[in-house]
């Protein structure tokens, strides 16, 4: 009987320490997207441990990622909500959307080849007289 209960009580204690550390993985859950149960979202130290960054303060005091979606809780110019769909940390100024590059003039290039064959042009008509 003593084994029996030596054994039992040696898979409790085994299961208890083998459960995650974070009693608030639900949290992280939430986070919709390709950084969904990352802690480094919230928290500074990745692994979930210790102090929040903007984005988890905000997500507690709202308790909700739609809640919070059109701020911009690091104050880097983009949405909670544009940083996450890029897979981007909205909690992190150092960490944002890569800027699109603008589109350049619509025709230029043919515009520009345009001029220069008829610049060839009237350089060669200029030879010829």
């Amino acid at each position: 009987m003593k084994i029996m209960y030596t054994l039992i009580l040696t898979l409790v204690i085994l299961t208890l320490l083998s459960a995650p550390s974070s009693a608030y993985s639900s949290y992280a859950d939430e986070i919709p997207g390709d950084l969904t149960g990352q802690c480094l979202v919230c928290h500074i130290d990745p692994n979930g441990d210790g102090d929040l960054n903007s984005y988890g303060i905000d997500y507690g005091a709202y308790q909700s990622v739609e809640d919070i979606a059109s701020l911009d809780s690091d104050n880097d110019g983009y949405t909670n909500q544009e940083e996450l769909e890029d897979v981007t940390l909205p909690g992190d100024d150092t960490s944002y959307p890569e800027p699109e590059e603008p589109e350049g003039t619509p025709g230029f290039g043919v515009v520009g080849f345009g001029l220069g064959i008829l610049g060839a042009l009237l350089l060669v008509k200029g030879r010829e007289r």
